[in-house]
């Protein structure tokens, strides 16, 4: 039942059981990654547990097959750190900061999720290639390491174009800088001061 929904045929109750945890992490994530952050990891981590647990003593077929799931389980893990680099916002102190010199703020939350996102990809790769142990897994090897290569290849874009959502202009009174009115003024409180001998 929850296997089949994800190319297995005829899976062992193993399978079954761990495709039971990639279906409620799908759920999850369609359901809004952001809002059902905290149970998508917890069931992502029940599916890394259990296969953890099944693979050493699993056949080559139930192998294949969680290498499968798990490259579905990446998959979604991918998704979800994607949606944070986006999600992510500056601290109010980096954005106020921003808002008056310009540039863009600080996000490291953002950041942490572009590194998470890389090695969901890679992890996605990984599982795809050992899934083609099973030879029924061919094309879907193929098609996924593929796939996880375009989206390790486009984190560093993903975090650009979220970054260019918080770039602030700065304050600019009459076209000049703030940090050039300061240097002025400083410059003029020097010029303008008596001197002490």
């Amino acid at each position: 039942m929850y296997a089949e929904q994800f190319g297995i045929q005829a899976p062992s109750d193993v399978v079954e059981n761990a495709a039971k945890w990639i279906q409620w992490v799908q759920a999850g994530v369609l359901a809004g990654a952001a809002e059902n952050d905290a149970t998508i990891r917890f069931n992502l981590n029940q599916f890394w547990s259990l296969k953890q647990a099944a693979y050493p003593i699993a056949n080559g077929t139930d192998q294949a097959a969680l290498d499968r799931l798990d490259t579905f389980a990446h998959g979604f893990w991918n998704a979800l750190e994607t949606a944070k680099i986006y999600a992510s916002s500056p601290g109010y102190w980096a954005y106020w900061t921003k808002f008056w010199t310009g540039g863009t703020p600080a996000r490291p939350e953002a950041l942490d999720a572009a590194t998470a996102a890389t090695a969901a990809a890679i992890g996605m790769q990984t599982n795809a290639a050992a899934s083609a142990a099973n030879p029924a897994n061919a094309a879907f090897a193929s098609g996924m390491t593929n796939y996880a290569q375009i989206q390790a290849a486009n984190v560093a874009m993903d975090v650009k174009n979220a970054n260019s959502f918080w770039n602030q202009l700065g304050v600019s009174p009459l076209g000049v800088p703030l940090w050039a009115w300061a240097l002025g003024a400083v410059a003029l409180f020097v010029l303008l001061s008596p001197s002490r001998n």
